[in-house]
């Protein structure tokens, strides 16, 4: 048999394994629930938050909506701030 034919077959193996391993370990994440609150750290935007508990969501509409559920009228937050979050179950 070919020896470059061979190296080649065993290299899209090893491809094929590593990814069935990563996959398996650190593949996507189960749907976590979101929690009913998030404490503000310093630094924090609701940008970020709804990035964090909202992924694959509209970054954007999360925003408005976190806004929306917590009666702010602006996007400002400070540390210690308990904020709601929609869809959350207690935790």
């Amino acid at each position: 048999m070919n020896p470059l034919l061979v190296f080649i077959v065993s290299i899209c193996l090893f491809a094929l394994f590593a990814h069935l391993l990563i996959d398996l370990f650190f593949g996507k994440d189960e749907e976590r629930p979101i929690p009913a609150t998030h404490k503000v750290i310093k630094g924090e935007t609701l940008w970020g938050i709804a990035s964090l508990y909202y992924p694959g969501q509209h970054t954007g509409r999360m925003v408005f909506e976190i806004k929306r559920y917590n009666n702010l009228s602006s996007g400002k937050i400070y540390p210690g701030q308990i904020i709601r979050l929609p869809g959350g179950t207690k935790s």
